[in-house]
């Protein structure tokens, strides 16, 4: 029997080609085949696809001749595992199809079983429907015994997909910890179980400060055990010297021996209840308290003055302070003061104290004047000891810059049709200072090219001259553009054109000095004459040098009479054209 097709859509069918999607990235095809009255597919008929979750791609917009308009659903961004509802819609009537987006998974390590007053670590990895791991995704955990769980680097996934979390067994008993995010749970099975014995260190406090050469005592309680006595501690530090690796616990459940260190610094010190996995840590500082030496140092050690109001210039000074063996000296106070200043600056700090590096810096700010090489002296004193000190001098004089460009007699074959010859920039200031952070614009502009070939002069390739031409770059202006008169062969080209490249075309300097590197085929050697030019402005002046040269090629090239160089012809010929006009190219003598 046929039924006869209606032209209005009564009905949406929307069926999708899984069960679900995966966080992955895959998409899955949903497709809407639309009906009239009497269930006959309806072609040519506008369809409107959504999704509340998701990425749709692909959406044909409109049904095919079978009555079907499709679209692909993928997870997008969010990698998250949740439902997305998807909604077609034609005319007047919709249909509703509700697809998981999953795939996503935490996946847990960490002990099964602690002693109250232990600490723990617990790593949770996030990854994706294709095993990839997921970044910055938000982990939350929770214990049922209210235990301390702590994300001390943040509770979000790194780029390695993971998460630690600090756990403190405070509350003994079963608990169940539970870590969630993207849509995910996972737990520790089983359940993680915290023995009602208590194990810390109780002497000295964490992160006490210990005098390097002095012996200090730390104590380990262990309780909740029966009997408290004779249990063996195992101690182990990251520096320093123990008095013993182990003890044995006395009738209160205490256990303690000795460190000494000779070295500054942060010592953990660790106590392990033997033939078990329960530990405990105590943080410890070391701390040299004698004061014998001073450095100060100036970073840069050459500064611009700062002109009318301008504040912007200035420089970090550093005090290190050591004791006699090299030790840092930490919580000492350094007195700092200017001994010879010409150019009316200031320091902005008159103290500061050494940090666990013995380092105490503040800064100085130059004035408006001028000075000669090292004309400003600084100086720095110890507190609590006037006799240790140390001076340290600048130049307030950077209005000018000296800019010198020079290279080695190395060529490196980038690969087996390319050069590559490295520069380098120094860049220093009236007084032959070294300027730090100038900004350089390299260029590298041909200015002549030469035509001819090479020979065999029974010892390496060699220009076959005569003949030999030098002729001169059309483009006299440099600014890439075949210009009216510029075309000296008449053949409608700019020749020999830009074609040795330098990297970077614009470079800071680091310690007054900068690295660049030119780039060209082995065909262009020997055969063009190349400008290289470096410039830099300073208040507003620019200062520049230039060097010219022809671009060779590595002496190993040219070396082998049975294996000629990639230029033995000149890339712009044997002989210049004959339309070339009279003077842009010289025969060479």
């Amino acid at each position: 029997m046929n039924s006869t097709v209606g032209t209005q859509p009564t009905s949406i069918e929307l069926i999708a080609g899984a069960t679900s999607v995966g966080t992955g990235g895959d998409g899955v095809v949903v497709r809407a085949f639309v009906k009239d009255a009497n269930n006959n597919a309806l072609a040519g008929v506008p369809v409107a696809i959504s999704t509340t979750s998701g990425t749709l791609s692909g959406l044909s917009g409109t049904t095919d001749a079978s009555g079907s308009a499709s679209a692909t659903l993928s997870a997008g961004a969010d990698r998250s595992n949740r439902s997305a509802v998807i909604t077609a819609s034609s005319g007047t009537v919709s249909s509703t199809l509700t697809l998981p987006i999953t795939g996503t998974r935490l996946t847990l390590s960490g002990p099964s079983a602690l002693i109250r007053g232990s600490s723990a670590s617990f790593d949770v990895v996030v990854t994706d429907s294709k095993s990839n791991v997921v970044s910055n995704v938000v982990i939350t955990a929770t214990s049922s015994l209210g235990n301390a769980l702590a994300a001390a680097g943040g509770n979000s996934t790194n780029a390695s997909g993971q998460v630690r979390y600090a756990y403190t067994a405070t509350n003994a008993g079963t608990d169940n910890l539970v870590f969630s995010g993207a849509g995910a749970t996972v737990s520790p099975s089983p359940a993680l179980a915290v023995s009602g014995q208590n194990f810390a260190f109780v002497a000295p406090a964490p992160s006490t400060t210990v005098p390097v050469n002095t012996a200090q005592t730390v104590t380990v309680r262990l309780e909740g055990v029966s009997p408290l006595a004779g249990n063996v501690i195992n101690f182990a530090a990251t520096g320093g010297t123990l008095s013993a690796a182990t003890a044995a616990t006395n009738a209160a459940g205490e256990a303690s021996v000795t460190l000494t260190s000779t070295s500054a610094g942060p010592v953990t010190l660790q106590a392990t209840l033997a033939g078990t996995s329960t530990s405990t840590t105590l943080p410890l500082v070391v701390v040299a308290t004698a004061p014998s030496t001073l450095v100060l140092q100036v970073t840069p050690t050459a500064v611009a003055p700062n002109i009318g109001t301008s504040t912007a210039n200035q420089v970090q000074v550093v005090a290190k302070v050591n004791d006699a063996v090299g030790n840092p000296v930490q919580g000492q106070t350094i007195n700092f003061s200017r001994v010879s200043d010409p150019s009316g600056g200031n320091l902005l700090q008159a103290s500061a104290t050494t940090d666990a590096s013995g380092q105490a810096s503040v800064a100085y700010r130059p004035g408006s004047e001028s000075t000669a090489n090292n004309g400003v002296v600084l100086r720095a004193t110890v507190a609590t000891a006037p006799s240790v000190t140390g001076t340290a001098t600048l130049t307030v004089n950077q209005t000018a810059l000296f800019i010198a460009l020079g290279t080695g007699n190395v060529i490196t074959n980038i690969d087996p049709q390319t050069y590559r010859k490295d520069w380098v920039v120094y860049v220093t200031d009236s007084n032959g200072i070294p300027v730090n952070g100038a900004t350089l614009t390299v260029k590298a502009i041909p200015t002549d090219f030469l035509v001819g070939t090479l020979r065999w002069n029974g010892t390496v390739w060699d220009y076959a001259n005569p003949p030999l031409w030098m002729c001169r770059n059309e483009d006299r202006n440099t600014n890439g553009v075949l210009d009216a008169g510029e075309d000296d062969n008449n053949d409608g080209v700019l020749w020999p054109g830009n074609v040795i490249a330098v990297s970077p075309g614009n470079v800071q300097t680091e310690n007054g000095r900068a690295t660049i590197s030119l780039t060209y085929a082995e065909s262009y050697a020997p055969w063009v004459r190349l400008r290289l030019t470096a410039s830099a402005t300073v208040s507003g002046t620019e200062s520049s040098t230039s060097v010219e040269f022809i671009v060779n090629g590595a002496a190993s090239d040219f070396s082998t009479e049975g294996t000629p160089p990639a230029g033995v012809v000149s890339p712009f010929g044997s002989t210049p054209r004959p339309t070339t006009v009279a003077g842009a190219c010289t025969l060479l003598p």
